[in-house]
């Protein structure tokens, strides 16, 4: 019992000082603040919190804390004044701002990209083989041998889905000719 009212005044807490500086820093972008500059000056947390706030209360996190999937569409509704029932699709759309399915892709390509070019340790540089055809086909450059996957465990590995996800990218993505042009090219598509 007296866990469950500590947890209880704990996210409540969370809640509170969440929401507090959300609505004192609205002023910032109706002042006509840019969304990124918004974001990387409001929501990124100091190392120090961070380490504080795990090592302090990390006895009292449960499975029914929401996800950060549900913080990030709580935090739009919020800032786009929207109701509860608001599609947060749209609301991402208004605000700019990538779900988190899609920001893991760019980051999954991002690293079978420097894995392909060396940028990386030679243990992530490995997983990848490029595959070799003899056929001239027009889809066919630079592309990756896909593995063969036996376990569901083994398709949400890195060397699978990193495999499949380049494969799926377009030609002219998968030959950018330098990391920054390769990210500029993967935020339009993704």
């Amino acid at each position: 019992m007296a866990d469950q009212y500590v947890d209880a005044i704990w996210r409540q807490n969370i809640l509170l000082s969440c929401h507090q500086q959300i609505m004192s820093n609205l002023s910032l972008l109706q002042n006509g603040c840019d969304t990124d500059e918004f974001i990387n000056s409001q929501w990124t947390v100091q190392k120090a919190e961070r380490d504080h706030v795990l090592n302090t209360h990390v006895h009292m996190i449960k499975p029914s804390v929401c996800s950060v999937g549900e913080l990030q569409n709580k935090a739009a509704r919020v800032l786009t004044y929207s109701s509860y029932d608001a599609d947060a699709g749209n609301l991402f759309e208004f605000l700019g701002w990538k779900n988190l399915a899609s920001q893991q892709q760019i980051q999954r390509a991002t690293m079978v990209y420097k894995s392909l070019h060396g940028l990386v340790p030679d243990y992530l540089c490995s997983k990848f083989e490029r595959r070799e055809t003899a056929y001239n086909l027009r889809d066919s450059e630079n592309k990756l041998n896909v593995p063969l996957p036996r376990t569901n465990y083994y398709k949400n590995s890195f060397s699978y889905s990193g495999t499949t996800l380049w494969n799926s990218l377009p030609r002219d993505i998968r030959q950018a000719e330098s990391l920054g042009l390769f990210k500029r090219l993967i935020k339009e598509v993704r």
